[in-house]
């Protein structure tokens, strides 16, 4: 859960000196966000294959936490009825 607040943390500072003043620049903003997360469970889950195929079934469990965390991030944030999808 931790490494999902970072990654939260880490995308959210990438627009600290930005000023989102429109619900476009929101719309456009979050799109950029829920894309990102999209790509970095599909690198997570790509990991977990290669750590199954090895049974490096503690790497396995901590990736399932992962790709599961950011799955929840991308169900509230990008699937939420209040963005636009």
């Amino acid at each position: 859960m931790k490494k999902i607040l970072a990654v939260v943390v880490m995308l959210l500072s990438f627009s600290a000196g930005a000023e989102i003043t429109t619900k476009d620049q929101a719309d456009k903003f979050l799109d950029g966000y829920c894309i990102g997360l999209v790509n970095e469970i599909e690198i997570a889950a790509k990991k977990r294959a290669l750590q199954a195929a090895s049974e490096d079934w503690k790497k396995v469990r901590k990736m399932d936490e992962w790709i599961y965390g950011l799955s929840g991030v991308y169900q509230h944030l990008c699937k939420s009825p209040t963005v636009k999808n």
